[in-house]
């Protein structure tokens, strides 16, 4: 799996010179991990509000980066929990082509999206020790993007040399499984591990441009991460997982009420 995917960024690398692809902003890194009450907590329903920066590479050379504000609030029943929420997103596309792009009227160094989205997640879980092992789960973010951005994407639709999405809205949805537990003297210090493995619904035709044999490799995509709670601060680390062609991370610092 390793040489294959391997393989295809190479072939991506080369084809990407004759091919400037340009995606929905948060295309492969719109999946965030969602917070909610173990078993064991005493208020079985909280709110969560936090504060995350992103940053990804985009299929060709360019780099995304953003800011995002997330709310959401969840309810834990006793073999499983569910979560719904909202967020706001801003952040900027490097160009990965300015410096060859001196005599193109498309070139730009830094260009700069902005939207809004909702998430939904819920899990089926066993518990044992002080341990729920959330065995079976879904994940589900939808978001619409606006700016400068979404803009540029239909200001180079069908021109020579540019695969490019004319969409601003974006849907992915997936599979979790988590393993979480919380401290031996303190339930609200919580700690886990959540896999995650999805995939990117829509039109994607814009890619089949590219020669790397089928876009269908770019509708799959998964994540790692890693959360903690210490009483009511929360935090997690969210990586691109094995299914991931494009590298991103999530950083994300909270609170519980």
């Amino acid at each position: 799996m390793k040489v294959r995917h391997l393989s295809l960024i190479c072939i991506l690398l080369f084809s990407s010179c004759a091919n400037r692809v340009y995606t929905p902003a948060l295309f492969g890194n719109n999946i965030a991990y969602q917070p909610k009450p173990m078993t064991y907590d005493t208020k079985k329903t909280a709110n969560y509000i936090s504060g995350t920066f992103g940053a990804h590479a985009a299929v060709n050379t360019d780099n995304v980066s953003f800011g995002e504000l997330n709310f959401s609030r969840a309810h834990a029943f006793k073999n499983g929990n569910l979560a719904i929420g909202a967020f706001g997103f801003a952040g900027r596309v490097t160009n990965g082509f300015y410096t060859n792009d001196t005599a193109s009227n498309s070139r730009f160094r830094h260009i700069s999206f902005e939207g809004l989205g909702i998430r939904a997640s819920g899990n089926l879980n066993t518990s044992f020790g002080r341990t729920d092992w959330r065995f079976l789960g879904f994940e589900a973010a939808y978001s619409k993007e606006f700016g400068a951005y979404s803009n540029f994407r239909k200001s180079v639709f069908g021109l020579p040399g540019y695969s490019t999405s004319l969409s601003s809205s974006l849907f992915n949805a997936g599979l979790t499984t988590e393993i979480i537990w919380h401290g031996k003297s303190n339930i609200e210090n919580q700690y886990g591990f959540r896999f995650y493995i999805g995939r990117n619904f829509g039109n994607l035709r814009y890619l089949d441009s590219l020669t790397i044999g089928s876009s269908s490799t770019y509708f799959l995509n998964s994540s790692s991460c890693f959360f903690m709670q210490l009483h009511h601060i929360t935090g997690s680390v969210q990586v691109a997982g094995f299914l991931s062609i494009q590298p991103a991370i999530r950083l994300a610092v909270g609170y519980r009420f």
